[in-house]
């Protein structure tokens, strides 16, 4: 198999991380088994000299980067646009030689691992045709539809709690139904906190260059909690689309749908000097 093409526009940053646990594979999607794989290796990346640091988390699949046509890589911007995708930055990979995932796979480590393990993507299209497949990867562009990041946090707790409403498995873990979380204006302002923090010093992780994780934020914050989590996610450009990426991972979704959690904040805050970079913190808990 030979690599065909590949098309760039710009970069930023898209990934989504757990606190205090050890992150695991998504299970594979069996209609989506290359996007599968590539989520397994983005959660345990090996063999790729040079590549960012930190484990980026899944990318979820968007149907509209399966309808994009690249004829020309110099009509790129138009072939998003016209596929219904705004897209602040993007790239492609056009690969043929097998129909086997798994091949397709093996040849992406060895020539795009670096681009497969960029935290500045969120979403993926994969396309085939017999022995031909185009691999897209995005960040959409934000919008105004966005909201205030009160609004998109609570946009954050409906899509979760449509989640909890239904049976699902979280990796290897099954949960039934869980009941809704309410909102809490105390962790909404604790995760709003940290997305700014991330959004100011350019960096994504749960511990914080102070050294404080959720716990000590969300008590800094004056929240008298039993049970506390979070998640993370940078680059989408939805609530809608940060909760799908959550549920794509064992270790987020078994957050969303733990029954043992009561409450919920979540908030954004964009780095406007770095691409228009878009952080997201859900945080989860239980008060004393």
């Amino acid at each position: 198999m030979s690599p065909v093409a590949c098309a760039t526009t710009g970069a930023i940053l898209a990934l989504a991380l757990l606190t205090h646990v050890h992150a695991q594979a998504p299970a594979h999607d069996e209609h989506r088994p290359l996007v599968a794989l590539i989520n397994d290796y983005r959660q345990l990346p090996t063999g790729c000299p040079g590549r960012p640091d930190g484990v980026p988390g899944p990318l979820t699949s968007d149907p509209r980067l399966t309808e994009v046509r690249l004829s020309d890589p110099a009509q790129w911007a138009d072939a998003l646009r016209e596929a219904g995708y705004p897209a602040a930055h993007a790239q492609a990979i056009s690969l043929s030689g097998s129909p086997d995932p798994a091949a397709v796979m093996g040849v992406l480590k060895q020539h795009y691992c670096q681009v497969l393990l960029d935290p500045r993507f969120s979403a993926i299209g994969v396309q085939q045709a017999g022995n031909r497949w185009l691999i897209v990867l995005a960040q959409p562009l934000l919008t105004d539809a966005l909201g205030t990041w009160t609004q998109a946090g609570k946009a954050v707790l409906a899509a979760t709690n449509r989640a909890r409403a239904e049976p699902r498995r979280c990796g290897g873990e099954a949960f039934e139904a869980a009941d809704p979380l309410v909102w809490n204006e105390t962790l909404a302002h604790a995760a709003l906190a940290h997305s700014q923090d991330m959004a100011a010093q350019n960096y994504f992780a749960h511990r914080a260059p102070d050294g404080s994780y959720a716990d000590e934020r969300a008590r800094r914050a004056g929240y008298r909690w039993l049970r506390i989590g979070e998640n993370l996610a940078s680059g989408p450009g939805s609530a809608d689309e940060a909760v799908r990426g959550w549920l794509a991972s064992p270790e987020h979704c078994r957050n969303l749908m733990n029954p043992a959690f009561e409450e919920m904040g979540a908030a954004y805050a964009v780095n406007a000097d770095s691409d228009g970079v878009i952080y997201w913190t859900q945080l989860f808990g239980t008060p004393r």
